[in-house]
């Protein structure tokens, strides 16, 4: 079980920034071209919880920097890092290995699962890091960096409105033995459900709440090491989801979509080895 971090080693970075952590929008379909090793979209990774007083400052700092930059990102949030919630699925626990720590805490991100220099509490090297310090020129830098994978994902429901197929295909540039596809449904704007932080929690919006995997954990085997893949889901999607705490929060096809990234999966025991975990490519896509 993973410590939470003490609010009060965060003191000096909330001065300086403004904006303190808790302790214990959607972009287009892109364009992918198969020839091409320009990045879709980052992922960009959210911890958040609904105890965490800070956590809606901090959603509001992630959002005004990513200003004019929605169509480069793929924004996700893992209920995980400040206890878990109602919108905690399993498949996120495991991602706190990220932290490098067992001091966790929120609001946090990444980007890419790439370490970024000068993040951490003491400017040195991170994965996840606090989101006082994230700048749109982060996103910036990670769209310079050569995607090691192509992706093309494209969605479709049955007559029902009910089955969702998703079809991810492309190819990886290079030599990647542990490279496996990641396949997320997130919906958007979830009204209520409590969150700490504000006066009226049953008109606060929850933002891009990963509510399911469809690859598991760390993902699924991609099939080939280097050249071209092809992989297709089904999922029937439910009226309601269960959270890890047992509370069913209703579905909304409206405010779904896909987001599918290929993720390097070198090391996921040795804590050290967070560094040797990123993603090479992502993409994102409406449901309906």
């Amino acid at each position: 079980m993973k410590k939470l971090f003490s609010f009060s080693l965060f003191i000096a970075i909330t001065l300086l920034i403004g904006l303190s952590s808790c302790k214990k929008n959607q972009p287009k379909e892109p364009d992918n071209d198969t020839n091409s090793r320009q990045r879709n979209v980052v992922l960009l990774e959210y911890f958040t919880g609904q105890k965490c007083g800070n956590c809606p400052a901090g959603i509001k700092h992630v959002l005004r920097n990513l200003k004019g930059m929605e169509d480069k990102v793929a924004f996700v949030a893992h209920h995980v890092g400040f206890y878990e919630d109602d919108f905690t699925i399993k498949e996120s626990v495991p991602l706190m290995f990220f932290y490098e720590t067992e001091n966790t805490y929120a609001p946090a991100m990444m980007l890419d699962r790439t370490y970024i220099n000068g993040k951490d509490s003491k400017d040195n090297d991170a994965v996840i890091f606090f989101v006082g310090k994230f700048e749109k020129s982060d996103i910036e830098k990670m769209l310079e960096v050569p995607a090691g994978a192509s992706m093309k994902l494209t969605t479709s429901l049955d007559e029902s409105g009910s089955t969702l197929t998703v079809k991810v295909s492309g190819r990886l540039y290079d030599e990647y033995p542990n490279a496996k596809i990641n396949v997320y449904i997130t919906q958007d704007s979830i009204k209520g459900y409590e969150q700490s932080g504000v006066d009226d929690w049953q008109n606060y919006y929850h933002r891009n709440v990963v509510r399911a995997s469809l690859t598991g954990n760390w993902g699924e085997d991609i099939g080939v090491s280097k050249g071209d893949y092809s992989k297709e889901y089904t999922y029937t999607i439910p009226d309601k989801i269960r959270g890890k705490s047992g509370l069913s929060i209703k579905t909304d096809v409206n405010k779904m979509s896909v987001v599918a990234f290929i993720a390097e999966v070198n090391d996921v025991a040795n804590v050290k080895g967070a560094r040797n975990n990123k993603v090479l490519n992502a993409a994102i896509a409406k449901i309906k």
